[in-house]
């Protein structure tokens, strides 16, 4: 498939993708919330391929020691709100994209990387 261009005839999206393998995904390791309002919920020493939210509001909810592959804690273009929430020791790869909003929430000892693929913009070659 050629690159998506605009009007103009400008290339802004160039993607290339390669099968290199199979893998049975076990669905309790995925998480995806959308327009959820949720109170409490304990999501702590959780191991998850995949965690994204969506418009959806978080309140006094614990992330303790999660550890996910592929966290959006901010998908698409509603805001998601983490309010009194704690992320403590937890370990999550951050893709890009969305929205997200945290509010007297506590990350002690979080840790974090960047997943660079998901921010690149095509210019590379």
């Amino acid at each position: 498939m050629p690159p998506l261009t605009d009007e103009s005839g400008s290339k802004f999206l160039d993607y290339k993708a390669a099968i290199t393998g199979r893998m049975k995904i076990d669905p309790s390791q995925v998480v995806a919330i959308s327009q959820q309002h949720l109170v409490g919920a304990d999501f702590s020493g959780k191991k998850l391929l995949s965690f994204a939210s969506a418009g959806s509001t978080f309140k006094s909810c614990s992330f303790e020691k999660i550890r996910i592959e592929s966290a959006s804690l901010g998908s698409g273009r509603e805001m998601s709100e983490y309010l009194d929430c704690t992320f403590d020791g937890s370990k999550m790869k951050l893709t890009a994209g969305g929205h997200a909003r945290f509010v007297h929430c506590s990350f002690r000892n979080f840790g974090h990387q960047r997943d660079e693929s998901s921010f690149s913009n095509g210019d590379r070659e």
